[in-house]
């Protein structure tokens, strides 16, 4: 299953720890705090772990799983309009 992974990290050192950690899960960084990539449940449940550990007490991670109905709902914004992305861009990792 896709998971959209979203974080808010105060401390610099920790961001890149777990920017580095989601990378190494072959998540891909779609905006500065996102990461999107197929994961499994457990797979998912150990990452979360991982970040939680190094959570400080104003941060915060989830978690979001994508079905194929809510990727097909997908918008994505920009300064050259509203599009919907192809199904392979959000499946590429």
């Amino acid at each position: 299953m896709m998971y959209l992974v979203i974080y808010d990290v105060q401390d610099d050192r920790e961001r890149l720890f777990i920017m580095r950690t989601l990378q190494a899960a072959g998540l891909r960084r779609v905006e500065y705090s996102s990461y999107l990539g197929p994961l499994d449940l457990n797979d998912a449940e150990a990452l979360a772990e991982i970040i939680h550990a190094h959570l400080g007490d104003r941060d915060s991670s989830y978690f979001v799983p994508l079905t194929s109905y809510t990727t097909g709902m997908t918008l994505i914004s920009t300064k050259h309009g509203v599009r919907r992305p192809s199904q392979s861009r959000l499946e590429a990792t």
